[in-house]
């Protein structure tokens, strides 16, 4: 039997010169990893009472002390681009559970309050989306495999969430929206939350 939800966080192993590159243009190398660790904190803290189970998936390694376990379980990305690691990544939890949410680290604002809204429209529609001020999304959420969402796609592009929507809609899938949410990519973004939280 199918468990009900379960969270996928994509998570992009820190390394000094790969991350946070655009942040790291203004900033440099360290700050800009530092200031990706700060974001990562306050992600996990504003996720840790999520009722569901939460998967880690590593793009390099396993590194347990950025995802302290309990409450995470532990994945390597499997894949050649995004698209495809997304996919494969929805294709293996979805054999185990009825609905997967799967987020990223660059939205700081994350809650629990808001992944269980994801699951809710997930009840009524195929499809959730978390649109991102940038054009893409924070969070995509399915009930059934959607490979054609993650195909050819431009990612890192302010065409991602609304080539998505194109795709759900000419297809028929229902989908519904979650509150526009900003990541952290440049220096600006950092400042606005650095305002806010830090």
């Amino acid at each position: 039997m199918k468990g009900s939800t379960a969270v996928v966080i994509f998570f992009k192993n820190p390394l000094p010169g790969k991350t946070k590159t655009r942040l790291a243009q203004k900033v440099g190398d360290d700050l800009a990893l530092g200031i990706y660790e700060r974001l990562v904190h306050r992600l996990r803290e504003g996720i840790a009472n999520t009722p569901y189970p939460l998967y880690v998936f590593f793009s390099e390694k396993i590194e347990p002390v950025y995802w302290p376990s309990p409450p995470f379980h532990y994945r390597i990305q499997e894949g050649g681009d995004l698209g495809e690691r997304m996919h494969l990544a929805f294709e293996e939890l979805l054999d185990k559970y009825s609905k997967v949410l799967l987020i990223g680290t660059d939205t700081p604002v994350i809650t629990d309050i808001l992944l269980i809204s994801a699951q809710q429209m997930l009840e009524e529609r195929e499809v959730v989306l978390g649109p991102s001020e940038d054009g893409g999304y924070y969070l995509i959420g399915l009930k059934r495999t959607q490979e054609h969402l993650f195909l050819e796609m431009p990612w890192s592009t302010d065409r991602v969430l609304g080539l998505t929507c194109s795709r759900l809609e000419q297809n028929g899938i229902s989908y519904g929206l979650l509150p526009v949410l900003r990541d952290v990519d440049t220096y600006e973004d950092w400042l606005f939350y650095q305002e806010l939280f830090f």
